[in-house]
């Protein structure tokens, strides 16, 4: 087995508890992960390195004005956002902003491909 040197990964989602919790509706919440999953994943995770839990995009945006991203390698980004219609790329954005490596699609693909009339547009020739 190839060894490699542990990645410290910041793994940011939304939980579906937390939401329900701030008073959200179980049909409100259906997009996040719940805490199986989530632990799920950052047992996965884990097996790379060390693993930060970034409980959502506030907790997130703490995180990034405390300094705490220059011991990150990359953020793990299962963040769904919430409210607008670019919602998903809010984290790319913010990760983006601060120069942090993160996985998944940057900001411009994820607000493009969540807004299905622009999905559906056609170039000209």
């Amino acid at each position: 087995m190839p060894s490699h040197t542990p990645l410290r990964i910041a793994f940011a989602f939304d939980r579906q508890s937390d939401w329900l919790a701030k008073g959200f509706k179980p049909n409100q919440c259906q997009e996040f992960q719940t805490d199986e999953a989530i632990e799920l994943m950052a047992a996965g995770l884990r097996e790379l390195g060390t693993v930060e839990m970034v409980a959502g995009i506030r907790d997130l945006t703490k995180r990034l004005v405390a300094g705490e991203h220059a011991n990150w390698d990359v953020v793990f980004n299962m963040c769904e956002g919430y409210g607008s219609l670019g919602r998903e790329g809010q984290v790319p954005a913010l990760l983006e902003a601060w120069g942090v490596p993160f996985t998944f699609s940057d900001s411009a693909t994820m607000a493009v491909c969540q807004d299905k009339s622009k999905t559906k547009v056609q170039s000209c020739p």
